[in-house]
């Protein structure tokens, strides 16, 4: 039984870099036949128009493709979850004939708003809005969807994701906001 565990991991492993070539390949081939790209970049892919990507580099303490419902404090699987998405933009990256290029964001804990939420109650942080972003509001439906839970216990797990979600949030949306200001684009493009 634990050889076929490892026979499967295996198999998953070459499957995933297998599919990570081919998309690396297809990356550069798009890119080298791409027409030269003019005027302000648009976030998201279209023929023509200049790209700038926004990617994830470990750029949220906690978010709900990585955050472990039965152990919220273990670390998240940001290593092969950016591995995915450089194997997506490797062709980007070398593309010298257009202004698309890759944008990736770290995780920097902001120390004020650490420090406003610390000791709120899971009610309390529901509602929290910092600097007029509904910080607690926008977060509250991943956690739900995270813990399969509409109505969220008060204890410390909770509180504990739900302020890692504010803080990523916060993160998230200082960095969006530098790399609008940077890009100045015609359009965002958001799924």
């Amino acid at each position: 039984m634990l050889k076929d565990f490892y026979t499967q991991r295996v198999k998953r492993g070459l499957v995933r870099r297998f599919n990570n070539l081919k998309i690396a390949r297809m990356a550069y081939r798009v890119s080298r036949i791409s027409p030269p790209a003019e005027g302000a970049p648009v976030v998201f892919f279209l023929k023509g128009i200049p790209v700038a990507y926004f990617a994830c580099n470990t750029g949220m303490s906690k978010c709900v493709l990585g955050t472990n419902r039965d152990n919220p404090q273990k670390g998240m699987p940001c290593k092969s979850c950016v591995a995915q998405s450089r194997a997506m933009y490797a062709g980007v990256q070398a593309d010298r004939h257009t202004d698309t290029h890759v944008n990736w964001f770290g995780f920097e804990r902001d120390p004020e708003l650490d420090a406003r939420i610390s000791s709120l109650t899971v009610s309390q942080l529901s509602t929290f809005h910092f600097q007029d972003f509904p910080l607690g509001p926008l977060c509250l439906p991943a956690l739900r969807w995270v813990l399969r839970i509409h109505h969220l216990k008060d204890d410390e797990d909770t509180r504990y994701l739900l302020r890692e979600y504010i803080l990523s949030a916060w993160n998230v949306a200082r960095e969006f906001s530098t790399f609008l200001d940077k890009t100045n684009p015609r359009a965002v493009i958001v799924f």
